[in-house]
């Protein structure tokens, strides 16, 4: 990844804290058991799109699996990555293309 890695693999309790602080779940706030059935959901939504594993303490987390990762990495971060993959071709044809000032195409 291009600019570095945060927390790799987040525990269920971040995501439930999360979860009850997102925006869209202030709107349901006012019946609670419809902010239970829906956070519950939520989780096993994310249960299934995200890889899993319990700690060394017993708890369940998170971990974005990493083609979904890569599928929305930023296109900086992949032109960053094309061009240092691509160096040893790109710095000799761009010498070629880009005639330096010294040295004027004489036409």
């Amino acid at each position: 990844m291009c600019y570095g890695t945060g927390t790799i693999w987040v525990r269920e309790n971040d995501m439930w804290n999360d979860l009850d602080e997102h925006k869209s779940m202030q709107n349901v706030v006012s019946d609670h058991t419809t902010y239970v059935y829906t956070k519950r959901r939520a989780m096993e939504t994310i249960a299934k799109l995200l890889e899993t594993r319990t700690n060394l303490h017993g708890l369940l987390e998170f971990k974005c699996p990493d083609a979904m990762a890569e599928y929305y990495k930023p296109l900086t971060c992949r032109i960053r990555e094309f061009v240092s993959k691509h160096a040893l071709i790109i710095v000799p044809v761009c010498t070629v293309v880009i005639p330096s000032e010294s040295h004027p195409l004489n036409t």
